[in-house]
């Protein structure tokens, strides 16, 4: 009636065969998986280090952005130039802070005892409308 199942030799050389072409097929693709992750660690630690020099170069223009701001306050505190003040007002080098009991006059400058100098490393673009006074 029924016969008994039995692997005949040549399935089990299409199936040995098989298992081997599997196992090369995932041995191909881990080996190109590790590469690629080598690679874009590689690419990763390259910009990182790029990113550490461009901080290192820029370390000078910031100091010395803060001693030209810190000159131009000490200006201003000595000297009481309203216009000085206003314009660092204006690019956003300071803010100005108005005294209590004095009415903010539209377009006047603090005096330079209420100047705070902000925290930003660089100052605002001017509008392309701008004009010198």
């Amino acid at each position: 009636m029924s016969q008994p199942i039995s692997k005949s030799s040549n399935d089990s050389l299409i199936l040995g065969l098989s298992v081997t072409v599997l196992a090369v097929l995932v041995f191909v693709l881990s080996y190109r998986v590790s590469s690629y992750v080598s690679l874009q660690n590689d690419n990763l630690n390259a910009s990182i280090q790029n990113m550490k020099r461009q901080l290192e170069q820029s370390k000078p223009m910031i100091e010395a952005y803060g001693n030209f701001r810190n000159a131009l306050l000490q200006y201003v505190q000595k000297t009481g130039d309203g216009a000085v003040l206003q314009r660092m007002a204006y690019y956003g080098i300071v803010q100005v802070k108005q005294q209590e009991g004095q009415p903010a006059a539209p377009g006047a400058a603090q005096p330079a005892t209420s100047a705070a100098p902000t925290s930003s490393s660089a100052p605002a673009a001017p509008p392309a409308s701008s004009t010198t006074r």
